[in-house]
């Protein structure tokens, strides 16, 4: 369960956090948002964050990525439209009927037996444990028994007296009801039942009165997508997904530089295109209120013929880079310097240039040229950082 307030950037995931003994937390990423998320992240003390975005939204995707997320899967969306198109014919092999009380162990075997070996961004993550990836896909199946929070309806399957699958349904909202867990027992396989669960879970949507039924899977998991599209599901939307860990998830300390060497040339980069929203939160964080970054009418009448964005919230993309890239995390801020050459404007694609000048490796101590330009390549902020790593401190 994810709990957090009404409009949050972000959700403490309790169900996760309990088995992974880590403190994780799920976030669904939008045009102007990451900043926001990742600062729940830091005031719950997070150790994990796992976010998706729209693979439209390739801005977001590439922005994560300088950020030190991983990507872990890509979740594809199919999409049935029950007021168009006719739900196919069926002849199951098996019985397929309701869940009723009692089925919860046969349930959570077959779950167990089906999942092995299953692998979704969880077992993607190479930092959580892959007995506990399995468990979690069983949690859900026995929670999508006794949770209308979680399923509003599961549909099993029987041979000889003996359940060999299930499937688990839900209403998303009075239009969409979505097919959420499929699972059939490794002796079943082969036999056309995840076939007839797909089709009754079309028959069930369509006696709710919802107009389409979705169902998702990762974009690897070709199997079943051929199935869905031999009963007239269409590809509608996708996913990424991403992890981005802030402890090393057993202490929870933070990540430490671990590098201890670095060579004269070398270059790191940090892209990010801002937006309205981000220069409202830098002015309210600041206080920095001048009208030249807020109001429009205003700043056409000054030189530079609009709004332009904080020069100090430009400037802060060096810092990003500086402190997960290069010399990355654990450095520690001696000084700037920094000369402004030509403002930037809310939706351009800017990018901050680190290259080490200098690296002294008796005081841990480096030098780095600093820039940030824009898409066109236009040099915007120049300058020079120096940094100390932390393990140097006394």
């Amino acid at each position: 369960m994810a709990t957090g307030a009404e409009g949050e950037a972000a959700l403490f995931s309790q169900i996760d956090s309990e088995r992974f003994g880590v403190r994780v937390a799920r976030a669904h990423v939008v045009p102007g948002n990451l900043s926001r998320v990742l600062a729940f992240c830091s005031a719950e003390q997070i150790d994990l964050l796992i976010a998706r975005c729209a693979t439209s939204e390739l801005v977001n995707a590439q922005e994560m990525e300088t950020m030190g997320f991983l990507l872990m899967d890509t979740l594809v969306y199919y999409s049935f439209d029950l007021g168009k198109r006719t739900i196919p014919d069926d002849a199951p092999r098996a019985h397929v009927r309701k869940f009723v009380p009692g089925d919860e162990a046969e349930v959570e075997r077959v779950a167990a037996e089906a999942f092995q070996g299953y692998f979704g961004h969880y077992h993607a993550d190479p930092r959580l444990e892959r007995g506990k990836c399995d468990k979690g896909y069983v949690s859900w199946a026995v929670r999508s028994c006794t949770s209308k929070q979680v399923a509003t309806e599961v549909l099993v399957s029987e041979r000889d007296n003996r359940i060999v699958g299930f499937a688990t349904l839900r209403l998303n909202t009075p239009e969409e009801g979505e097919g959420v867990l499929f699972a059939v027992a490794p002796e079943a396989q082969g036999m056309g039942i995840y076939r007839s669960f797909v089709v009754d879970g079309m028959r069930w949507c369509k006696e709710q009165g919802v107009k389409r039924m979705v169902v998702s899977t990762q974009l690897t998991n070709v199997a079943v997508q051929k199935v869905w599209c031999r009963v007239g599901f269409e590809p509608a939307h996708s996913y990424y997904t991403f992890h981005k860990w802030f402890s090393n998830g057993n202490t929870m300390e933070l990540v430490r530089s671990t590098r201890s060497s670095f060579s004269v040339g070398e270059v790191a980069t940090f892209s990010r295109t801002f937006t309205q929203e981000d220069v409202q939160t830098f002015s309210t964080l600041s206080g920095d209120a001048n009208p030249v970054h807020l109001n429009e009418n205003f700043a056409r009448e000054t030189r530079f013929r609009g709004r332009i964005i904080h020069g100090l919230l430009v400037a802060s993309l060096i810092s990003s880079a500086l402190g997960t890239t290069l010399p990355g995390p654990g450095c520690v801020y001696l000084s700037q310097q920094l000369s402004f050459r030509a403002p930037a404007r809310v939706g351009d694609r800017l990018t901050a240039k680190v290259r080490v000048t200098d690296w002294d490796a008796i005081k841990g101590r480096i030098i780095l040229a600093t820039e940030v330009v824009n898409e066109s390549g236009v040099q915007l902020i120049v300058g020079e950082a120096r940094l100390v790593l932390s393990s140097f401190l006394k």
